[in-house]
């Protein structure tokens, strides 16, 4: 009689509690766990990565509106929004690499801003400025489709 570590090993119960091919089902399971547990931490590590973008851009609408600092509620939401954008950015280089991350940040934040001046302050729009915030977007897909850990 094989020694299976516990009382159970002719009942068809595996010795870690499972009724299971003895040990089989196992370290298959732990596999299909350990992958799909990673491919959940780097959804979650995006989802913050968007939510780091989303920060910088009102720390940066609302540095706008502090007039140089000279309007003390912004002033104070600028400084927090943008510590809370980059606590939020920390946690997303546990699992994204910082070239990419910041990459992302910082295209998509830049080419955020560029459309809410252009759409709410009126800033001005060329031909040469839509072309090159095209690119900054495509750079930033291109980089999301390369990276290793989507």
């Amino acid at each position: 009689m094989p020694v299976t570590g516990s009382g159970y090993a002719d009942a068809g119960i595996a010795s870690w509690g499972r009724i299971g091919h003895f040990g089989m089902v196992r370290p298959a399971m732990r596999v299909f766990l350990r992958v799909c547990h990673h491919r959940i931490l780097v959804m979650i590590a995006w989802v913050y990565l968007f939510i780091a973008i989303s920060l910088e851009v009102v720390g940066t609408v609302s540095l706008k509106f502090s007039n140089g600092f000279t309007d003390w509620r912004f002033s104070v939401l600028t400084l927090v929004v943008y510590g809370l954008s980059f606590w939020v950015l920390s946690l997303t280089l546990r699992v994204i690499p910082i070239g990419t991350a910041y990459a992302v940040w910082a295209g998509l934040g830049t080419a955020a801003i560029a459309v809410i001046g252009l759409v709410f302050f009126k800033e001005p729009m060329t031909v040469m400025k839509g072309v090159f915030l095209l690119m900054i977007i495509g750079g930033v897909v291109g980089l999301k489709a390369i990276s290793s850990e989507s």
